[in-house]
């Protein structure tokens, strides 16, 4: 079909493929066998206004150069962030402040539905249990989720408190109740389990066990006479008067009576006898 072939008659059939479905020249002019220039000029002639020149929608398959699901990994971002736009908010801990990132959940890279919003440490945290180096676990004392590196993972509490508490729920209790009565202070059998006295201490509180006051070793309480604290006590004089005498610390002697079953008045003070003047 050559220029006089284009007659007035298929003016709405090329207004409607120019306008309607937004064929280019080019394109209608392939499909009616001529060049672009007699459609053009047919437009001229016949008041069909041409469109401004401007690209086509080229989003995604549009787009010549689409890669599809061989895209590179900077470049799925860049497609994530150009469809999606900028994250706002972290899907984990919640927070909009800081930078915030796309993360892919599934490592489909090429589909923007497989992104999440995460911060940075979340996003970090997200990849480490991804590749296997993080791992969950829960802490059998707290029943605490808890999260640590895999090369740790045989670390059975979350803290050392738990551990000590764990450690003490497969002790004997009845070996640790007959060591602290045999003599052993909370501290040497904690020492011997190899734990903090402070399970050992919880054990005995559990069974009622009265704790036992033991003079301390190479102490100078070890040099007092029990009975002329006794007699000093029973003559009206309050512990820190008798403190006095024999140079320690009230506190010492506080302990002195309890190791020696010396029971206080609670009477207040009554006065200091200088019997020795």
């Amino acid at each position: 079909m050559n220029r006089e072939q284009l007659s007035p008659n298929i003016k709405n059939d090329l207004e409607y493929l120019y306008n309607n479905l937004f064929m280019t020249q080019e394109e209608i002019a392939e499909l009616l066998g001529v060049s672009q220039k007699a459609v053009w000029s047919f437009m001229k002639r016949n008041n069909i206004k041409a469109r401004i020149a401007a690209k086509r929608y080229q989003m995604g398959a549009e787009n010549d150069n689409w890669k599809g699901e061989k895209i590179s990994y900077k470049g799925a971002h860049q497609r994530v962030r150009s469809i999606r736009g900028n994250p706002l908010k972290c899907v984990r801990c919640g927070t909009t402040e800081g930078k915030l990132e796309w993360a892919s959940i599934n490592k489909k890279y090429h589909d923007t539905d497989d992104y999440q919003s995460m911060c940075i440490p979340c996003h970090r945290k997200h990849d480490l249990f991804r590749r296997g180096q993080l791992v969950k676990k829960e802490c059998p004392v707290c029943k605490k989720e808890w999260i640590i590196c895999k090369s740790l993972e045989h670390q059975v509490c979350c803290s050392t408190k738990c551990a000590g508490e764990f450690k003490s729920l497969k002790l004997n209790h009845q070996d640790i109740i007959k060591l602290y009565k045999s003599g052993y202070t909370q501290k040497q059998i904690g020492q011997k389990y190899n734990i903090s006295s402070k399970p050992i201490a919880k054990i005995l509180k559990q069974h009622n066990i009265e704790r036992i006051y033991r003079i301390p070793p190479n102490k100078v309480l070890h040099t007092i006479d029990v009975k002329k604290v006794r007699n000093l006590y029973s003559k009206g004089m309050n512990q820190e008067s008798i403190a006095k005498i024999f140079n320690v610390s009230s506190q010492s002697i506080s302990n002195f009576f309890k190791i020696h079953n010396i029971k206080s008045r609670n009477t207040g003070t009554k006065g200091f006898y200088h019997e020795h003047k």
